[in-house]
């Protein structure tokens, strides 16, 4: 689009105070993802998507190599895809001066995916506090 653009100077960057507390931190969470429903139904499809085929890697990949199934071929083909997931994210956090976080990227990924289910599992049963 022509009204909008990608800024990667730190003088950019806008920072908010971190939520100090879990129980904080997941009504945060609990209250964007209830803005899901004005999202483009591609974009709700895709960000599904994306959740899913993660959840199904993770599984597929402990399972997999739980029970040694072609184990040769499947630890390959996951360090591969963590390799280039690494990588990839690498250097978005690094744009974004956020280096930090690099090295905790396998454990925050894992982390994000089962939040995010715990988060949309929540909203189902319970409608979260709307925005102020």
């Amino acid at each position: 689009k022509e009204n909008t653009a990608i800024a990667f100077e730190s003088e950019s960057f806008t920072y908010s105070p971190p939520k100090t507390k879990f129980k904080d931190w997941f009504n945060q969470k609990r209250r964007h993802v209830s803005t899901a429903s004005f999202y483009k139904l591609f974009d709700k499809f895709q960000l599904g998507l994306f959740f899913l085929t993660n959840l199904i890697f993770i599984l597929s990949s402990i399972t997999l190599l739980s029970v040694q199934y072609q184990w040769i071929i499947v630890l390959p083909v996951v360090m591969l895809r963590y390799v280039l997931t690494w990588v990839t994210f690498g250097y978005g956090a690094n744009k974004l001066d956020e280096k930090d976080v690099v090295y905790w990227y396998p454990v925050l990924e894992i982390i994000l995916i089962f939040t995010q289910i715990s988060v949309f599992i929540t909203n189902l049963f319970s409608k979260p506090v709307h925005w102020k």
